[in-house]
């Protein structure tokens, strides 16, 4: 008897150490280590701290390249992250570069996501890849973005959760993407709101178009586009439409600090947790990045003191005409 226990004990460790082996030799397999590059310039240093926080786990080796004068070295990595478009523009011409071949050559190089640059911009990049005879694989993807573009329906809504008997939109533009342009146009019409465009092509002219917009809108939709918004042009827009009465929905947390009564943006945390569920789906589904989209997570800005003094000033127009 005492001889049959001990036969069953040997046969119960045997059994024991080859389950632990097995489970083991699986979680090395789980847990191999994920190589990330970010590539980033000195703006973006509260993003790269949130994502070395998101990516704090051991199983991943995260490199942070700041922009230099010195080449980026991208070759040990399995997935690049690029934040803004300097950054982006950069690590593109560091992974697709040209070749004398006259075929399409497969990319042999890590993936690329990047982070905040408009949609026109990553689709140009699309078109370069195919011009630059990449061949794309077509079960896989290599190359995506988070957009810096928020949704234009999502503003819309805002706005008319704020402002219930909004019906005509403003929108000042230069020469913004098309895409955009198109989806503005339908989610508009989707509200059944009057969406008021006015194209201003020179710098001289914009104050005129500005006010041809005013006159017609119940408030002042802005949006990224450098040659209408900046740091010469914002205070003077803002301040006329306060004069007119017209609320502007910025587009950034210091628009609002500025003078815009609202603004949809999201914060470095936000991006940073959406790039982190960007990665984990790569790594879990064959190196694959998910589909370009718009920023997930977001937050509503508002300027309660612009609010009630728009209130003032929309009092006193009424009451002197």
């Amino acid at each position: 008897m005492q001889y049959l226990k001990k036969i069953l004990i040997i046969c119960f460790m045997i059994l024991a150490y080859l389950n632990f082996t097995y489970i083991s030799a699986s979680n090395i397999k789980n847990n191999e280590i994920k190589k990330i590059t970010i590539v980033s310039s000195k703006n973006y240093k509260p993003t790269v701290d949130a994502l070395i926080k998101q990516f704090s786990d051991p199983r991943y080796n995260l490199k942070i390249s700041y922009l230099s004068n010195k080449p980026l070295k991208l070759n040990s990595t399995d997935l690049v992250i690029s934040l803004g478009r300097t950054s982006t523009k950069k690590t593109f011409e560091t992974l697709f570069q040209p070749h004398n071949s006259e075929v399409a050559i497969d990319y042999k190089g890590p993936a690329l996501l990047t982070v905040l640059i408009p949609r026109y911009q990553y689709d140009k990049y699309l078109e370069e890849i195919k011009e630059l005879k990449y061949s794309i694989p077509k079960n896989k993807i290599f190359f995506s973005t988070i957009y810096r573009e928020q949704p234009i329906g999502r503003k819309l809504k805002a706005i008319q959760d704020m402002f219930p008997n909004v019906k005509n939109i403003g929108v000042l533009i230069n020469n913004y993407d098309k895409a955009v342009l198109n989806s503005l146009t339908k989610e508009t019409k989707k509200r059944n709101l009057n969406l008021i465009l006015t194209k201003n092509k020179y710098t001289h002219t914009l104050i005129q178009s500005l006010s041809k917009t005013l006159d017609q809108c119940d408030i002042l939709l802005a949006l990224p586009d450098p040659n209408i918004f900046n740091p010469f042009t914002s205070k003077g827009i803002f301040v006329s439409s306060f004069r007119r009465g017209i609320p502007v929905f910025g587009y950034t947390k210091n628009y609002v600090d500025a003078g815009a009564v609202a603004a949809i943006y999201s914060t470095p945390n936000q991006i940073a947790r959406q790039i982190s569920e960007a990665a984990n789906y790569f790594f879990k589904n064959n190196q694959s990045l998910p589909q370009a989209n718009s920023p997930k997570y977001y937050s509503l800005a508002k300027n309660k003191k612009i609010l009630n003094l728009l209130n003032s000033v929309n009092t006193k127009n009424k009451e002197a005409s």
